[in-house]
């Protein structure tokens, strides 16, 4: 049966490809993915015996809607299926998180393919990693902008928050050579206003995206968030740490002792 291999190559690929995904990538015909390490892929596939990675950063366009960006993924790869029997994609961090291409090509692919993914390192993982933090100490929340602000969310200001996609709130399109040009992003800060004091200080946080890059942790005051949202791009999230719980349940914490 031909096999579509959807690989988390990590956020620093020369550190984090895991072995299960250097197997798959051995198995590969051709390999696909949006990579800006190139040199890093060229040594990676020297060392491990594994094809040179094709770019199709060209799918990808500026500015267009979001799920035809996808679509033109899913139809270029179904086309190489015509000749090709094992086919690997790239895909940055974790493939499972936060990658909405991930949940869609399931649905489209066909039954004729079967699909394979290989878990690896996450933007979050990195970001706990270098914020010092254990996110079950006093709990945590993934989520995305836009869900939040759709569904209307209560928050609990004593759990952590990481929200993703804050580079294309109140869009459905990604500019990721600007990401002010359509981003609502105004709607998020005041919708964090709601539960969070003006002068709450929230972090930009930005994950290194290979060996020659450094994370970017910049510190904003949330009244402040559009002042600075000039540093954001669609890589950035948006931490804000946990406040005091506001309520101590004794009977319970009882039974702990």
């Amino acid at each position: 049966m031909k096999t579509l291999y959807i690989i988390g190559r990590g956020i620093d690929p020369s550190a984090h490809l895991t072995i299960e995904g250097i197997q798959a990538l051995q198995k590969s015909e051709v390999v696909y993915g949006i990579e800006p390490e190139k040199q890093t892929w060229i040594e990676l596939a020297a060392k491990y015996d594994i094809p040179e990675v094709t770019d199709i950063t060209q799918l990808y366009r500026c500015g267009s809607e979001d799920q035809k960006n996808y679509s033109n993924f899913i139809d270029f790869i179904k086309e190489k299926f015509h000749t090709k029997s094992n086919i690997a994609l790239l895909i940055a961090g974790h493939p499972r998180l936060g990658v909405t291409f991930a949940q869609t090509i399931n649905k489209k692919i066909g039954n004729d393919i079967k699909i394979k993914f290989i878990a690896n390192v996450s933007s979050f993982d990195i970001m706990i990693n270098d914020l010092s933090l254990d996110p079950l100490e006093q709990g945590s929340c993934l989520v995305d902008a836009n869900r939040l602000l759709l569904f209307n969310y209560h928050l609990e200001t004593s759990i952590n928050y990481f929200v993703y996609h804050i580079c294309s709130v109140g869009t459905k399109r990604l500019n990721f050579d600007d990401s002010l040009k359509d981003n609502q992003l105004s709607l998020l800060r005041d919708y964090f206003l709601k539960f969070y004091s003006h002068n709450k200080i929230v972090y930009f946080c930005k994950a290194a995206n290979g060996p020659n890059e450094q994370g970017c942790y910049t510190p904003v005051v949330l009244s402040e968030l559009i002042d600075k949202a000039s540093i954001i791009n669609f890589g950035t999230s948006l931490y804000i740490p946990a406040e005091n719980p506001k309520s101590f349940n004794r009977d319970f914490f009882n039974l702990l002792n």
